[in-house]
């Protein structure tokens, strides 16, 4: 497969990668020895440069492969970055980068079912201790070794999402706010999973496949790429808007992140603000108000935010704050018609409705509803 990757495209090749979750692997494979999967990736790795170079058509270097790609279960095999570099995975200088697969909630099974609710997957405290807990150590064994990380694979909800919750508008907020812990974590590409369901993956899930065994399509997916039986009309699903969202908060080159500090009275279980600099300087801010916003909701959990009076380009006042929302009826808004982004949705792909851009008065302060985000512009 390598070879022939190589031969046909091999100009679009950037990193390879070997085996995908060692970590779901029978445990006979390699007896639950760090070293011993070390030994066979070097072998294996190897031996593909050998032949991949041998087409004439790669115009990599020698650490081209991203190793790891473990997930965060706990398992007799202990081949996460942390533990896979300290034991000498480097010693050949095949290592471009190290992946890590990231899903902190699952429905695989009834115990791991009952906690993959909306509320849960939009608790930014618990999302932060998460990715505290079990990616950063891989993260930091990473940077300090003197290379980059990703997450090579993530979603909210492992086995293929869960009706009702990643088909619905609340995706889109954990889409955001993931996103946005790992940025800040100084990863250096996250890849978010998307795909049919996996029937294989468990004879316990809840997200089954059609009945007559096509595609069901993963709820969390942020498209279906065509009609099924399952899961109906091809069609973007409500996260489509976090991804246009992402790719407005980083559309300016180098532009780099970090997690605000928030007021005494904001609820950081449920909040999140992030800060994007670009030549040390603030040019835009994500504000995220996770609180589940239902149709049935007492009060509407608006936070009122108030920005800093920064200093835009050579230490002058901004001209101008204004900000893009991205918002939905409500938390378990299902039809992508009702979730906007900056006043547009996007069902099939294309905008519907006339962009809409909020200009800020003096004062600065932002109102968030519960269920919002919105990303903040300085001076564009």
């Amino acid at each position: 497969m390598a070879v022939a990757s190589a031969k046909y495209q091999g100009e679009k090749i950037l990193y390879f990668e070997l085996g995908n979750e060692p970590t779901n692997y029978p445990s006979s494979r390699w007896k639950n020895s760090t070293e011993a999967y070390i030994a066979q990736w070097q072998n294996w790795t190897n031996a593909i440069d050998i032949a991949a170079d041998a087409t004439g058509n790669l115009n990599l270097p020698k650490d081209r492969w991203w190793a790891s790609s473990a997930t965060t279960d706990v398992t007799g095999l202990k081949v996460r970055p942390a533990d896979l570099i300290p034991a000498g995975i480097e010693s050949t200088g095949e290592v471009a980068e190290y992946s890590i697969h990231s899903y902190p909630f699952s429905t695989c099974d009834p115990a791991r079912l009952v906690l993959a609710t909306t509320s849960n997957i939009l608790n930014h405290t618990e999302l932060v201790r998460y990715a505290i807990d079990e990616i950063y150590p891989s993260a930091k064994a990473s940077l300090d070794s003197g290379k980059p990380w990703a997450i090579g694979e993530f979603n909210s909800i492992s086995c293929s999402g869960r009706p009702n919750v990643t088909d619905t508008f609340a995706q889109a907020l954990w889409v955001l706010d993931a996103d946005l812990i790992y940025a800040s974590l100084n990863a250096s590409s996250v890849h978010l999973h998307q795909g049919a369901t996996l029937v294989f993956q468990s004879d316990q899930q809840s997200n089954e496949a059609g009945e007559d065994g096509s595609p069901g399509f993963s709820t969390y997916s942020f498209v279906y790429p065509r009609d099924s039986i399952r899961r109906g009309k091809a069609r973007a699903l409500p996260s489509f808007v976090a991804q246009l969202f992402m790719a407005e908060a980083f559309s300016t080159p180098d532009t780099r992140v970090r997690a605000l500090d928030l007021p005494e009275d904001v609820n950081g279980e449920r909040f999140a603000a992030y800060a994007f600099y670009v030549d040390d300087e603030i040019n835009k801010v994500a504000l995220i108000n996770m609180q589940p916003y239902y149709a049935n909701s007492t009060e509407d959990y608006t936070v009122s935010f108030k920005l800093p009076k920064g200093k835009g380009k050579k230490g002058k006042d901004h001209k101008s704050v204004s900000l893009k929302r991205m918002t939905a009826p409500h938390v378990d808004e299902k039809d992508t018609s009702k979730s906007t982004w900056a006043g547009q949705s996007f069902e099939n792909g294309t905008a519907v409705g006339e962009v809409e851009v909020e200009k800020l008065d003096d004062d600065r302060v932002v109102n968030v509803r519960g269920s919002e985000a919105v990303l903040v512009f300085f001076d564009e």
